[in-house]
């Protein structure tokens, strides 16, 4: 007979983050619009008991931020770039950096029906979301492809 395992929840570690984060948006034309923006977040932990050191499981360290977006009528486009930098590159295939492009489309059938195509991850990037307790990584999807109706009521 298996005895069952009990396990219970326990605060070991402490983290301490500092950051910054900028953000520019500025509209060119009624149709042409961007947005820029950046991040900085420094993160510290202490791992079962340590002293305080800087994280390798910061995903982002520096982050940018880019977007083009298109309207006309019933039509919407938006390019959106995702960039990382300062990366710790022993836990990233030897990259320090990785940058993700998305791109939608849209177009207003009607005032409550609306069709899309998206792409995300357009160049197929390889990157990660979260660091595992065991020293491993999500990765993120690759290259993926969404066509849709949306209907509101």
């Amino acid at each position: 007979q298996v005895q069952p395992y009990v396990w219970a929840a326990t605060n070991l570690d402490k983290e301490k983050r500092r950051g910054l984060e900028l953000s520019f948006k500025q509209e060119l034309s009624p149709m042409w619009s961007y947005d820029l923006g950046y991040s900085y977040i420094k993160r510290e932990a202490t791992f079962t008991g340590s002293p305080m050191i800087a994280d390798s499981g910061n995903l982002q360290p520096n982050g940018y931020r880019i977007g083009v977006h298109y309207k006309s009528g019933a039509w919407k486009a938006n390019l959106l770039g995702t960039i990382g930098s300062g990366l710790e590159a022993q836990y990233y295939n030897d990259n320090s950096s990785y940058n993700v492009w998305d791109f939608n489309l849209s177009y207003d059938i009607k005032k409550n029906l609306t069709t899309y195509f998206k792409v995300n991850n357009l160049t197929n990037q390889e990157h990660f979301e979260q660091k595992t307790s065991w020293g491993n990584y999500y990765p993120c999807t690759g290259r993926f492809y969404q066509v849709g109706l949306t209907c509101t009521f």
